[in-house]
């Protein structure tokens, strides 16, 4: 049999950040790599515009949150982002968590890496560059937003 422990609220803390869209990767053939430098890269600026209540925005941004350790089966927790772009997970148990976030585009819920026929393409997602760790009865924030991917206008 299984025994769960209740955590007291005095043990609890929260955990939350913001998601930024990026622009889109320009199709202009001055934008493109040159054959001098064919891994150029250049990342896009932060969208200035809110996210999830923006018209041209084709989905909710769903964040989901994994703790470090915990085996890839286990569901991750999740929630989706305001349309200022702000998350919140609260009631979490003290420890070192991840974030994911993505651009739910068919609004299941789950992150779809698109399909071959008919071609659908992989739903835009990122995850967090390093951890936070949570502290009881502290509202810990990411330091930088996760920068996930406006898709392009189809």
């Amino acid at each position: 049999t299984r025994q769960f422990r209740r955590i007291p609220n005095r043990q609890l803390g929260s955990v939350g950040g913001t998601v930024a869209l990026t622009a889109p990767p320009a199709d202009s053939a001055a934008d493109r790599s040159s054959p001098a430098d064919p891994l150029r890269t250049r990342p896009a600026p932060p969208d200035t515009v809110s996210t999830a209540s923006a018209p041209s925005l084709p989905g909710p941004i769903v964040v989901e949150l994994r703790m470090e350790g915990d085996p890839p089966r286990v569901a991750p927790r999740q929630t989706m982002a305001d349309s200022t772009g702000l998350f919140l997970f609260a009631q979490l148990p003290e420890g070192t968590y991840r974030f994911r976030a993505f651009l739910d585009l068919n609004r299941n819920g789950r992150w779809d890496g698109g399909q071959l026929t008919p071609y659908t393409p992989a739903e835009p997602i990122t995850w967090s560059e390093g951890t936070v760790d949570n502290r009881p009865r502290w509202e810990n924030i990411l330091e930088s937003p996760l920068q996930l991917d406006r898709p392009a206008v189809q």
